[in-house]
């Protein structure tokens, strides 16, 4: 799957190199605006923070996590996946949510939520980008999508225990130099293979609605949350739903 990331990514870092100049060229002109009186320094200073706001964005990056952001992430993920069925292989894609994430913010303040995110990119890079070849992007606020190779999915199941606990751990280390933090930050996931004859949009929606499942509280009165819903089987109108709990 590297390989075919690989033919994917080349003519997006030519598009990013040139992004990055033009926004070079950008500053350039207004120094030059300010020094003849043209703009104030104030107003070039706001004018270059949108600049570089949608330079960021055209350039594909989450500023805070430093994964891709959701139109580069799902435009990846798209290529990616025509390319990975053309060789016969069908990937895995992942959709998970940081847990009462509102309730970080609300209770510790908006530093330690971001620190949280920055932990969630620091997890996800470490458990899935290098051990694991994936693809990764931050597709909402709180929400993250993953796309695996083609792994058997009775391993995949182990696989996304293990990286549930991880994340946990991780993130509890990033934040653990804070006094005023919650006791433990949790996510939940959802995650299907994707289909040979289906896109990327109604995969995605399969995999959101597996996490979803996953933070539900069930009718017997147990809590949602801190595990996932991993769809094993290959059909779409009676899946095999299997239920993760992410504890030893």
């Amino acid at each position: 799957m590297e390989d075919r990331r690989q033919e994917v990514r080349s003519p997006l870092v030519e598009r990013d190199a040139k992004h990055q100049t033009e926004l070079t060229r950008y500053y350039l002109d207004m120094m030059n605006d300010v020094k003849s009186g043209v703009l104030s320094s104030e107003a070039a200073a706001r004018q270059l923070t949108q600049k570089q706001l949608e330079m960021e964005n055209l350039a594909g990056r989450d500023k805070l996590t430093g994964l891709l952001n959701r139109r580069r992430g799902l435009e990846e993920m798209e290529e990616v996946i025509i390319l990975e069925k053309a060789h016969g292989h069908l990937p895995v894609l992942l959709m998970m949510d940081i847990d009462h994430f509102k309730v970080v913010n609300d209770q510790f303040g908006h530093g330690v939520g971001d620190e949280v995110l920055e932990g969630m990119g620091e997890a996800l890079t470490t458990i899935f980008g290098e051990k694991s070849k994936g693809l990764i992007a931050r597709v909402g606020g709180e929400e993250f999508a993953v796309l695996l190779p083609d792994p058997n999915m009775e391993k995949m199941a182990e696989i996304v225990k293990i990286a549930g606990m991880d994340i946990s751990r991780i993130i509890g280390n990033k934040i653990r130099h804070l006094e005023n933090k919650p006791d433990k930050v949790t996510v939940s996931m959802g995650g299907v293979k994707v289909l040979s004859g289906e896109s990327l949009t109604e995969a995605l929606k399969r995999a959101d609605g597996g996490m979803y499942k996953a933070k539900r509280n069930d009718m017997n009165g147990n809590m949602g949350r801190n595990r996932a819903m991993v769809l094993m089987g290959d059909d779409v109108k009676v899946p095999d739903a299997r239920e993760i709990k992410f504890t030893d």
